[in-house]
């Protein structure tokens, strides 16, 4: 499984959970995985970002890795997707969702969500 935080997370959850899986899953990463503090604190932005949902953000809780990454996100309340050519446009609103505090999700750097999940996998052994 390519290296990406979502393998990562998903290898952390079976650690997490302990089960005896018909499958082993391997992490492969060609540069170097930087789990340091001082990685997910960096003044500069990581231009890559996602918008996690509350269920990814639940994940993250569990293996103990959104604790670092809360300080560095930022929420979001409205959503908007259309298709590149065509008239399609879809909304979403977070009051209109009655959600709490409106949120939908939060944004998050891919680095900083990367070193969490690594630092969680190293701690968990």
């Amino acid at each position: 499984v390519g290296s990406t935080f979502v393998a990562s997370l998903l290898e952390r959850l079976s650690i997490s959970r302990n089960e005896k899986l018909k499958f082993k899953i391997g992490l492969i990463e060609s540069g170097s995985v930087n789990t340091h503090p001082s990685h997910r604190s960096s003044p500069m932005p990581d231009l890559r970002v996602y918008a996690l949902s509350p269920t990814s953000i639940s994940l993250l809780n569990r293996i103990n890795a959104w604790y670092s990454i809360h300080p560095r996100s930022q929420p979001y309340h409205n959503m908007q997707i259309w298709e590149g050519g065509g008239p399609g446009v879809v909304n979403f609103q977070g009051k209109d969702m009655k959600l709490t505090n409106g949120e939908l999700g939060r944004i998050c750097e891919d680095s900083t969500i990367c070193a969490s999940v690594y630092q969680a996998l190293e701690t968990s052994g």
